[in-house]
């Protein structure tokens, strides 16, 4: 069997499911409004933070901190499935030419966001650090040390079937400190330092393969990393089309479930269920702090209260949108469906739930915006009074009939 080729398979099968979910995204009558308006405050809040930069901000440290964790973060792609840990499993030996053409693949992928991460940093670079020229030779090292980045993590990966936890998260540790290192050493342009430093990565690459045995391969956590992947992209998609759902890993989260228990004590079962399906299980919740964090963020570069205004009413809505996700059955065993309750208390119970989430980021927003002075005080009323007027929309005249389509299916 040619495992080389049936790794060119199911990339063109996942490139193929990806640009049919593209097409069905881009053709949503929104969707080019969204990404139209995200674009624009990009834009702006971009330059804004270009012009309010001063000349002896450190440039040079935000930048490697920004490249070293990209750098860090780089994950080989392998498509490895459930049904793999048997029907692939036993020809392990065979299967070298499958993991050299994830690896060649996923070096490629990589290279391609690090350039949309350099060519989103170009403007910054030009006005603080060097040329056109120079920019170029930056790429061209932070290209070698991103394909570093994706064998060392191959084989860290590899190691840790052999190797305890601790010792691979000091791998990775001391991975990240050389990417920040060399990265400062690249964007400062000090070149007499540069080349000699190559040769550590070069070294910690040699060393972590050659304790690395060849067989076997970490087969459950390439698959568990699928499924996470898979989950992600889904969950992206999912702000925009109704995607269909992939299981997902569970989180423990005993913080927070131990304070939704003391702020809600006594829940009927259903409510219960879903808040807790919210915290554990599906994508929802990291959604939800993420939607809050880059509206902050975005309103913290551009203070202007009608920016402001329309995104915090841009992320009730993209959020709004989420929520009947976490009512499909697919999440839960068939059991449920038998429970002696009927589909308006389901539908009640994440009503409730998405007044209170709703609720919650409207008050949160406008409180942190008010606090951090980028706000006036009948600004943040106004932000309040409206965003509060939106939960009581989406709640009432959204929610119920997104809610009565998932909860049939």
């Amino acid at each position: 069997m040619n495992t080389g080729q049936l790794f060119k398979e199911r990339m063109q099968t996942s490139w193929f499911h990806a640009i049919r979910m593209l097409r069905a995204i881009f053709s949503g009558g929104g969707t080019p409004l969204f990404v139209g308006i995200f674009l624009i405050l990009l834009y702006f809040g971009y330059t804004r933070f270009l012009e309010w930069l001063p000349r002896d901000f450190p440039t040079v440290s935000l930048l490697a901190f920004i490249f070293s964790l990209f750098l860090t973060s780089s994950r080989v792609r392998t498509w490895i499935r459930q049904p793999d840990l048997v029907f692939l499993l036993p020809m392990e030996p065979g299967m070298k030419d499958y993991f050299r053409a994830s690896l060649i693949y996923s070096s490629v992928i990589h290279l391609i966001h690090l350039a949309v991460i350099t060519g989103f940093a170009y403007p910054l670079f030009r006005v603080h650090l060097g040329s056109s020229t120079e920019f170029g030779i930056v790429f061209l090292l932070l290209g070698l040390m991103q394909v570093w980045n994706v064998l060392t993590g191959w084989y860290e990966e590899r190691l840790s079937v052999f190797r305890s936890r601790a010792m691979v998260r000091i791998l990775i540790l001391l991975r990240w400190i050389i990417n920040l290192g060399l990265a400062a050493l690249i964007l400062s342009k000090n070149w007499t330092l540069v080349i000699p430093a190559l040769l550590i990565p070069a070294a910690v690459l040699w060393y972590i393969r050659s304790i690395t045995p060849a067989l076997p391969y970490p087969w459950e956590k390439l698959k568990k990393r699928e499924q996470l992947t898979i989950s992600r992209y889904y969950a992206l998609a999912g702000w925009f089309i109704d995607v269909p759902q992939v299981k997902k890993e569970v989180k423990q989260r005993k913080i927070l479930i131990g304070i939704m228990n003391r702020l809600f004590p006594n829940q009927k079962p259903l409510s219960y269920l879903y808040w807790r399906s919210f915290f554990r299980y599906s994508e929802l919740f990291p959604i939800y702090i993420r939607l809050m964090g880059w509206a902050v963020l975005m309103v913290l570069i551009l203070p202007h209260p009608w920016v402001s205004l329309t995104l915090l009413l841009l992320s009730l809505w993209m959020f709004g949108v989420q929520l009947p996700a976490i009512a499909a059955p697919g999440q839960y065993p068939v059991w449920i469906r038998l429970y002696p309750l009927s589909k308006e208390e389901q539908i009640r119970s994440l009503i409730r739930m998405g007044r209170v989430l709703l609720g919650f980021q409207t008050v949160l927003f406008t409180l942190v915006l008010f606090l951090l002075n980028r706000i006036p005080g009948l600004w943040a009323m106004i932000h309040g009074i409206i965003g509060l007027l939106a939960v009581y929309l989406i709640s009432t005249f959204y929610l119920p009939r997104r809610l009565h389509r998932w909860i049939s299916l």
